[in-house]
């Protein structure tokens, strides 16, 4: 267990903060597959593909840092819950850089066999991050004005 839970911090460490790619071959499997990461469902199938992912994240928030807050680890599994910051000064999927800061949590669980990632499954709160780089502008009108509302009661 010890050694899953090193494993998937390093992945975070490397990856995504250091910004190592290789990371990907060492600790993906070449057939492995991760839920959570593309719009619409989609599924990421194997390491390139994963390294496309990476990429188009980073393009879009170069400075991406995830700060890992929890894992646990038991037998082959290990779940993790995360905090990301970073400026969105690229494109994401399609929308326009708006140079905000973004800071959204997530959590994801890991399948390790054999010292490789072989599924991960990730959940992100895309909805906050849609709203931070102002994708959803009617969403966060919403959304303030209730804060507005609710101040206003006290």
């Amino acid at each position: 267990m010890e050694q899953n839970e090193a494993l998937i911090r390093r992945w975070f460490e490397e990856l995504w903060n250091q910004k190592r790619v290789e990371t990907i071959d060492e600790l993906f499997a070449p057939d492995g597959v991760s839920y959570g990461m593309l719009e619409d469902g989609v599924a990421t199938h194997g390491a390139e593909h994963w390294k496309q992912v990476h990429a188009s994240f980073c393009a879009a928030i170069p400075d991406l840092h995830i700060e890992v807050c929890h894992v646990i680890a038991g037998g082959d599994h290990v779940a993790v819950r995360f905090t990301a910051t970073g400026t969105n000064t690229g494109p994401f999927q399609g929308i326009p850089a708006s140079n905000n800061p973004i800071k959204i949590e997530g959590m994801c669980t890991g399948l390790i066999r054999d010292g490789k990632l072989v599924e991960g499954r990730n959940v992100l709160d895309m909805l906050g991050l849609l709203q931070q780089i102002g994708a959803s502008p009617k969403i966060a009108e919403i959304a303030a004005a209730k804060r507005l509302e609710a101040t206003s009661v006290e």
